[in-house]
């Protein structure tokens, strides 16, 4: 098999580390009219494609590189769509796989996108790709490679000297703190900056600079409606610390406290306007009850201050889902709460 990958891979121009990249054909799962409208081959190859443009610096393989390696063996990439998409890049000697499948979800087409490094078994990313039909998940596809790929992007070269920005110190460890950070109790999690790269899938234990912003972005494929929620400011650590964070799952609703918090205050608005109003009437009408009934505006002030009482007190028992920090060791006796409690987008 060594022999036969050094023969294909030979038929395409050399490389600095030689590096090889399998995009295994999409697993397509849609059904009825759906599956014979999506070819599965075709978005197969624009991924194989946007690597290209991407310049990784990796080559990439083929569809018949891969059917004749695969043939070699007595395999096929048919009979490969079950097995485990590492082995299937190890047999191909890739050192990168890319694998995934299209479903429908809900009235959304979505093309999910994962990442291996076959050496490790390492997830490196995981994407997806969302369109109402198949051109807008055609168009969608080239956004969700380019995210994919970011783990074995190579650094971007050095403009001339004369132009040259300084770049910044790499994160050192008198320059930044140790944080152990487990995974919340569903789903799948990454440990991210704001900008949203990847740094570990949680749970892990990170070295993070102080100043920058750190999230747990839950959802592993991407999708625009993905859940953060925010580390302990690293700011509030000295410099070459080890700090302990503890996913806390939040409780209550701060929905439900406005709106009984306003609507509270809005029907007590209302009572005392009815007793106001008493005043535009003669003692003789409002004893033939023409006024507003004085129970009714009682009423309505009391249920509407007790309402937004209980809003209030509501408001003060919620607590958002979030992270608390303290040093490990038991160094510290308090706890330290993130500067953006969650994020919801």
């Amino acid at each position: 098999m060594k022999i036969l990958l050094l023969l294909l891979a030979a038929s395409a121009p050399a490389l600095a580390d030689g590096k090889l990249l399998s995009v295994l054909e999409l697993h397509n799962k849609l059904e009825g009219g759906d599956k014979k409208a999506v070819d599965a081959s075709y978005l197969s190859d624009r991924i194989r494609a946007e690597v290209l443009d991407a310049k990784l610096g990796v080559q990439v393989m083929t569809r018949e590189n891969m059917l004749v390696l695969l043939q070699s063996q007595g395999k096929s990439l048919e009979n490969c769509e079950g097995e485990c998409e590492v082995d299937t890049g190890r047999r191909l000697g890739a050192d990168y796989v890319i694998s995934g499948e299209v479903l429908r979800v809900g009235a959304t087409l979505k093309a999910t996108l994962k990442l291996h490094d076959t050496h490790t078994g390492t997830l490196l990313g995981a994407v997806s790709a969302s369109g109402v039909d198949v051109e807008a998940l055609d168009a969608n596809l080239p956004g969700a490679v380019r995210r994919l790929v970011e783990p074995i992007a190579p650094a971007p070269a050095a403009p001339p000297l004369s132009t040259q920005v300084p770049s910044a110190p790499p994160v050192r460890a008198t320059d930044a703190i140790t944080m152990k950070v487990p995974a919340p109790p569903e789903g799948k999690w990454l440990l991210v900056t704001s900008d949203g790269s990847m740094l570990c899938q949680l749970p892990c234990t990170q070295r993070l600079a102080r100043g920058t912003s750190y999230y747990a972005e839950r959802d592993a494929d991407r999708t625009e409606d993905r859940h953060r929620v925010s580390l302990p400011s690293t700011s509030s650590f000295a410099t070459g610390r080890s700090v302990e964070a503890a996913y806390v799952p939040g409780r209550g609703s701060t929905t439900v406290a406005a709106v009984l918090g306003v609507g509270g205050l809005f029907v007590g608005a209302l009572g005392v306007g009815f007793f106001a109003a008493r005043s535009s009437y003669t003692d003789a009408e409002l004893a033939a009850g023409s006024g507003p009934n004085t129970t009714v505006a009682g009423s309505m002030v009391a249920g509407g201050a007790a309402t937004a009482v209980i809003g209030l007190v509501l408001a003060i028992w919620t607590e958002h889902e979030h992270y608390e920090g303290k040093l490990s060791g038991g160094q510290a006796q308090a706890s330290l709460l993130p500067d953006a409690i969650a994020l919801h987008f």
